[in-house]
């Protein structure tokens, strides 16, 4: 209960940050990171429904959250490079075919959780290598890896310490919806100074 309350509480105020402090120059980031977030708090919500095939919609729905969340970094990436380096834009949306490759899986529950884990686990590495490539460019340091760390706690109270001993739901749901504000807050600031300033002076 009080975990699906942070959630929502971290979803309103995300938004709330991408709307406005991410600027008009990254549309698609802007876009895409609306979209992950309702697709992820989607994916929350709709456990609360007494059905089975819930349990495998609220999977699908995650993991193309996640997905998302992967096309953003590759966005990022991308507009962080020199044009002349630039992959093709298509190349953003390759992630996408993560959710399809899911389906596959859904009836194997021991599959479906090492592709989830391992897919969170690779989301906080790059974001980890991303923003250590261009830490000078982030006016909230100290935000960005307190961020950090809360996902990694939140990680590893999920996937690894509540298989040893009962965690409560809401404290890794705590810790993530606080690392998630912080680290979105925090971005706004590598746009901000690194591509939107790039893009005004081409």
């Amino acid at each position: 209960m009080w975990g699906d309350v942070y959630l929502l509480i971290a979803a309103v105020f995300s938004l709330t940050i991408i709307s406005k402090k991410y600027p008009g120059g990254v549309k698609d980031i802007k876009i895409t990171s609306i979209f992950a977030l309702i697709v992820y708090i989607l994916s929350e919500m709709i456990v609360l429904i007494d059905l089975e095939i819930v349990a495998i919609i609220s999977s699908i729905l995650l993991i193309t959250a996640l997905s998302l969340v992967f096309v953003i970094l590759l966005m990022l990436i991308r507009n962080l490079k020199p044009i002349v380096f630039q992959y093709p834009y298509p190349v953003v949306f390759l992630p996408l075919l993560l959710p399809v490759s899911f389906l596959f899986v859904t009836d194997t529950i021991i599959v479906e959780q090492i592709i989830l884990a391992s897919i969170q686990a690779v989301v906080i590495v790059v974001l980890f290598l991303l923003t250590s490539g261009y830490i000078h460019y982030l006016e909230k340091k100290a935000g960005m890896y307190s961020g950090l760390l809360l996902l990694i706690a939140s990680f590893v109270l999920y996937w690894m310490v509540k298989e040893i001993i009962n965690v409560p739901t809401y404290l890794w749901k705590l810790f993530l919806s606080i690392g998630m504000v912080l680290i979105i807050y925090s971005l706004s600031g590598l746009i901000n100074n690194k591509i939107n300033n790039d893009k005004v002076t081409e």
